[in-house]
């Protein structure tokens, strides 16, 4: 009677054991019953017996797509997406979480279908819940998610990524400069700051509240900023913006008396209700946008516009590159533009070399 085997060793797949003795990985083939040493690697290991047995099994294959037998989506979501890919992904903690929250929704509709059985259908009709928008973004998590499914041996192709991608109408107006002004006046002061630093350093939202006072370099003279959607892709991301004078004048009225490591903050509301702040007086992305369009809404003049319509904090951005360029300045820079690849911002152990720009927009 064969050894019965260790429980971490229980649930390698068919014909692959250890050999304790050689501290190995062996593969015994089903037709002729001959094993092969497969290294030291239980990874690579595993997914070459599972190859093998896709090819030598096939008669088993069929039974298990039958009863079910293998490997759950949620079983590999749990087991090998969340906690293994995810993170060598390098991504974002605010996309980890969006991330997280779409593969609850995911697992809630196909968590318990064994990961070779999904077919396009079950993708398709997953999808056709959601607008447009918010089913473009499950497509692409669940193209990630079949890409290692298939990568390492689950199945033969990527069910989500033959579904059909869906088209999204652009229903957002461009912001006016005499829209922003308008909003401007109706805007708290912490709010006027914000959109300021937004339209004379055309950086998006959420390096806006994530700028910090030690970001400012001497008497005001230049401002870093670390792109947050676009720091693994390029050199770009990484600006070193020297300040002209609207700019300085902008940053000084940040200075309010408030002690907060942020340049963009405000003081809580008691009623709020608690987030996940590194400081209390941070002001997170969500309700920078919420407070901006409260404060759009206010002017008057967006009465009559559909709201998928009404410009966003956003738009502020589009709107500076466009005063910029017709004011002579060659926006690029500042707003990083360039995909150049992140190996180019190191160079022998030197650090980080930012993109020089000027802010030099008068308002």
């Amino acid at each position: 009677m064969a050894r019965p085997r260790l429980k971490k060793y229980k649930d390698l797949p068919p014909n692959l054991v250890y050999d304790i003795t050689n501290k190995q990985y062996r593969y015994r083939r089903p037709d002729n019953k001959k094993y092969t040493l497969m290294g030291r690697d239980r990874c690579r290991a595993v997914s070459a017996a599972k190859q093998l047995n896709s090819l030598l099994m096939t008669g088993q294959d069929l039974v298990a797509k039958v009863i079910g037998t293998s490997q759950t989506l949620k079983q590999f979501i749990e087991t090998r997406f969340i906690p293994h890919i995810l993170p060598e992904r390098q991504l974002a903690e605010s996309t980890l979480k969006e991330y997280h929250y779409m593969l609850v929704r995911i697992l809630k509709n196909l968590r318990e279908k064994p990961i070779d059985n999904i077919t396009i259908k079950d993708i398709s009709d997953f999808l056709l819940q959601f607008t447009p928008t918010p089913s473009n973004h499950y497509r692409s998590l669940l193209s990630l998610i079949f890409k290692y499914a298939v990568a390492e041996g689950h199945r033969q192709n990527n069910p989500a990524a033959n579904t059909m991608k869906r088209n999204i109408e652009k229903k957002r107006k461009r912001l006016s400069l005499e829209m922003y002004k308008a909003i401007y006046v109706s805007a708290e002061d912490w709010l006027k700051n914000a959109m300021d630093i937004a339209l004379l350093t055309l950086q998006r939202r959420q390096d806006v509240v994530n700028i910090k006072k030690t970001d400012i370099d001497g008497d005001y003279d230049f401002l870093h900023i670390i792109q947050h959607k676009t720091k693994k892709h390029g050199q770009s991301a990484y600006i070193k913006i020297a300040v002209g004078t609207s700019l300085k004048m902008a940053l000084k009225r940040c200075e309010d008396g408030i002690n907060s490591p942020y340049l963009i903050h405000r003081l809580p509301d008691r009623s709020s209700p608690s987030e996940r702040k590194s400081h209390h007086t941070q002001v997170l992305p969500k309700y920078l946008s919420d407070r901006f369009a409260a404060a759009r809404d206010k002017t008057g003049l967006f009465k009559t516009m559909p709201e998928l319509e009404r410009p966003t904090f956003h738009e502020i951005r589009s709107l500076g590159i466009k005063l910029y360029e017709n004011n002579g300045y060659d926006a690029q820079k500042l707003a990083g533009h360039t995909d150049r690849k992140m190996t180019e911002l190191y160079k022998e152990g030197h650090g980080i070399e930012r993109t020089s720009a000027e802010a030099n927009l008068e308002i």
